[in-house]
């Protein structure tokens, strides 16, 4: 089966409720976007960190382009390809970007009822 994955926002409401390990145990939808988005936002500023300080050691010379966003980072870097000596340097980009995915699971059994049927039905009336 393949599985087609997106991105997790487009999968995911924030009116949405999400069961955590339980029925019991249930978190809004909103929240944990937020969380995954504060995890996002710390994982990239870890890479751009890391990156930044890895390469300040080295000849190297990456330059961080404005087009960078939170989830990404995309630095311009100078190539010399053994393929192409007489084309001389040419500018590259590269990106680091950390995205959060997320794929609907096409259900098995479509009677299957969830524990959140009634829920959802108390709230539409």
């Amino acid at each position: 089966m393949s599985e087609k994955f997106t991105d997790i926002e487009a999968i995911l409401n924030s009116d949405d409720v999400l069961e955590i390990d339980s029925e019991e145990n249930v978190m809004k939808g909103k929240l944990f976007l937020k969380v995954i988005d504060k995890i996002r936002q710390e994982v990239v500023a870890s890479i751009r960190n890391e990156v930044d300080s890895l390469f300040d050691d080295e000849a190297i010379a990456l330059r961080k382009l404005d087009e960078s966003s939170e989830d990404a980072i995309i630095y311009e870097i100078k190539v010399l390809s053994a393929d192409s000596l007489q084309q001389g340097w040419k500018t590259k980009k590269i990106r680091f970007r950390f995205a959060i995915e997320a794929c609907e699971e096409t259900a098995k059994n479509p009677e299957f009822q969830s524990p959140l049927d009634d829920i959802r039905q108390s709230i539409q009336s």
